[in-house]
């Protein structure tokens, strides 16, 4: 089976090639963001993973790999980043329509 794992694109991480995939239109604060989706894959025994990376100005600024996590949580441009977080992983969720997925959870938004 396919396993597709979603995750924010985190700045001065070396991802290795990356597929493009395709670029979401959110909405936020009245305003239209795009969000460029790309993919990487590996196959181990049965399961087939699918890594889609996330890719935006928030995601890069906002977190990193060492504080996955954006903090204070009360801060507008935290709000801004859940609402575009959630936005494009609904979107690529139901593109993808998979059977599992994993996903930053992010459960605080």
């Amino acid at each position: 089976g396919r396993l597709s794992l979603v995750h924010p694109k985190f700045a001065g991480v070396d991802y290795g090639e990356l597929t493009p995939f395709v670029v979401l239109e959110v909405i936020v604060d009245n305003v239209k963001e795009s969000v460029t989706v790309s993919s990487c894959e590996a196959t181990d025994g049965d399961i087939h993973r699918v890594w889609f990376l996330l890719e935006h100005k928030w995601f890069e600024t906002l977190i990193s790999k060492d504080a996955p996590y954006p903090y204070p949580q009360t801060k507008l441009s935290v709000l801004r980043f859940f609402s575009l977080w959630n936005q494009a992983a609904a979107q690529l969720m139901i593109m993808l329509k998979p059977d599992v997925y994993h996903c930053m959870d992010y459960h605080a938004a």
